[in-house]
């Protein structure tokens, strides 16, 4: 009796370029999947015993994750007033500001290991505020 045929299946062999672009894909897609998403505003301060005061009129830019008041996305266009929570010299305030354009920006998301502690204090705000 012969042999049966087709009894063996072919291993798949990929090609070693196809394997780096699937590698090099992967790594860009990590990458993208780090960027925070920034818009630009302008520190808007005018109690002038307030501890951030020196920081009106000031420039900046700030995580559109962060912006503690619920204005939907379309919504934060040039001239709107946010709040956010800010931290200068270890002090963690929550501070408006307005912003300054309309478009945003990515960046390469940096590890902090006081991202825990704001988003505790985000919470609790965002609790707070609930309340009354």
């Amino acid at each position: 009796m012969p042999p049966k045929k087709g009894g063996m299946k072919k291993k798949e062999v990929k090609n070693i370029s196809d394997i780096e672009s699937d590698s090099d894909s992967k790594k860009q897609q990590k990458l993208k999947n780090e960027d925070v998403e920034m818009i630009a505003i302008k520190f808007v301060v005018l109690d002038l015993l307030h501890p951030f005061h020196k920081l009106n009129g000031v420039t900046s830019s700030v995580e559109i994750s962060k912006i503690i008041d619920e204005i939907p996305r379309e919504e934060l266009t040039k001239g709107t007033i946010v709040s956010f929570l800010h931290e200068m010299d270890e002090e963690f305030l929550v501070i408006e500001g307005e912003i300054c354009h309309n478009k945003t920006f990515k960046v390469p998301k940096k590890k902090n290991p006081k991202m825990k502690l704001i988003k505790i204090l985000l919470t609790i705000y965002s609790q707070q505020s609930q309340l009354s």
